[in-house]
């Protein structure tokens, strides 16, 4: 890179921005990095389509993460987050099919629009307690995926946010999600239960559509399947509804 560049430096051979400060692209055939202690900001694609990277640590120095920056980094198996970082954004992780493990730090409160979407091989998450939204797509497809826990910090499931999460067995809902997407859990074929804690919920079209073996959906006192629940969103059409539980109807079940 030519010192007099004026848009652009290098370091190691990373391209970064004049400052040194964001991260803007690494090399295509990558296996390793150490991201420089100057980095602030990883940009946009930075690692996209990095397949022979299977690894990577993210210094406490950086505070944003571009969206798409690892895009099908398919090679990728570890991530460690070390950094203040408040959102993963926007398919930032998208298509990262080796991907088994991640820390994600404490700071974030946002899991952006498939954030995860197609990790096939994610295992399990765990959502830090600060997160109050979970975008729309962001899991879609983690087919691995076999438990999560939603903390009680969430208010919003976005649409088809863990749609295709066949490997889901069963899944609770806090009291504090006021909101669960279109679509949210849609063909989560392995899930057979469901406990939803709030009483006061919005839950959107085909919510849990093609959930086949979906047999029991727990609802706290107060709230009956009529009043927002429709069939369809839970059960195929000639599925029986005999195991849908509110707690004022457990003693009669």
């Amino acid at each position: 890179m030519d010192e007099n560049n004026c848009v652009y430096s290098s370091k190691n051979g990373l391209l970064l921005d004049k400052e040194g400060v964001t991260l803007v692209r690494v090399p295509a055939g990558l296996t390793s990095i150490e991201i420089p202690s100057s980095v602030t900001r990883i940009g946009e694609d930075a690692f996209s389509r990095c397949t022979g990277l299977t690894s990577v640590e993210i210094p406490p120095s950086v505070t944003k993460i571009g969206r798409h920056a690892f895009y099908k980094c398919t090679g990728l198996t570890s991530v460690e987050i070390l950094s203040s970082v408040t959102e993963i954004g926007n398919d930032t992780f998208s298509g990262c099919t080796g991907l088994k493990s991640i820390e994600i730090p404490s700071s974030v409160t946002e899991i952006g629009a498939s954030a995860f979407l197609g990790c096939t091989g994610l295992k399990s998450i765990e959502i830090p307690s600060r997160v109050t939204k979970i975008g729309a797509w962001a899991f879609e497809g983690c087919t691995g995926l076999k438990s999560i826990e939603i903390p009680s910090s969430v208010t919003k499931i976005g649409d088809y946010a863990f749609s295709d999460c066949t490997g889901l067995t069963s899944i609770e809902i806090p009291s504090s999600v006021t909101e669960i997407g279109m679509a949210a859990f849609c063909d989560c074929t392995g899930l057979t239960s469901v406990t939803i804690l709030s009483s006061e919920i919005m839950i959107g079209e085909d919510a849990f559509k093609r959930c086949t073996q979906l047999k029991t959906v727990n609802l706290p006192e107060g709230l009956q399947k009529g009043d927002i629940l429709q069939k369809e969103y839970v059960f195929e059409e000639d599925d029986d509804e005999e195991d849908w539980l509110s707690e004022d109807e457990e003693d009669d079940f």
